[in-house]
């Protein structure tokens, strides 16, 4: 018992810090521990919120096309009272009802997770070209291996090496007038 306490106080700590801690190192015990986790929800708003509402009008629409449908087909063309027909269609359709509401937010959960694949990598970019715009030192940005946009990012990798060296270039003419 004694040897999973130290483990399980590693978990805690780092479950708790983790969650509070962005990019930093822990310390435990003499190790050095990285936190790799991400803390935005959003990472960039506008982009992330229009996929959401997307995904949430078109699971309505899914939803309302598999239940809601039948339902008004059934009371056009069937002459059961309301009641014994919303009886029947329920026992009918309780278990796709259900799971579609529990798979809804796994999906949601997951959209938004592949949305930061791309919002990510613009949010960077567009960071960059304003730290450029405001004359800042630009480090090349590199971005995980799984990421889209990864030929925006390497042009303007590009684009800020040739645009150093040429400034560079010149400021060798210019010192040697």
């Amino acid at each position: 018992m004694d040897e999973l306490t130290p483990k399980f106080g590693v978990v805690v700590v780092l479950f708790v810090f983790s969650n509070h801690v962005k990019s930093e190192h822990l310390y435990f015990r003499g190790a050095i521990m990285k936190t790799n986790r991400r803390d935005n929800w959003m990472v960039d708003k506008e982009l992330q919120e229009g996929f959401s509402r997307r995904l949430l009008v078109y699971g309505c629409g899914t939803w309302l096309a598999i239940f809601a449908l039948p339902i008004c087909m059934k009371l056009i063309v069937t002459d059961l009272p309301f009641s014994e027909l919303a009886t029947q269609l329920v026992s009918d359709m309780w278990f796709p009802m259900i799971m579609s509401l529990l798979v809804f937010p796994i999906a949601y959960w997951d959209i938004h997770r592949y949305s930061h694949r791309v919002a990510g990598p613009i949010g960077r970019v567009n960071s960059a070209m304003r730290k450029f715009t405001d004359r800042e030192k630009v480090a090349p940005i590199k971005l995980r291996e799984n990421d889209f946009c990864q030929e925006l990012a390497d042009n303007f990798n590009q684009l800020m090496q040739e645009y150093s060296s040429d400034v560079a270039h010149e400021e060798y003419e210019t010192s040697n007038v």
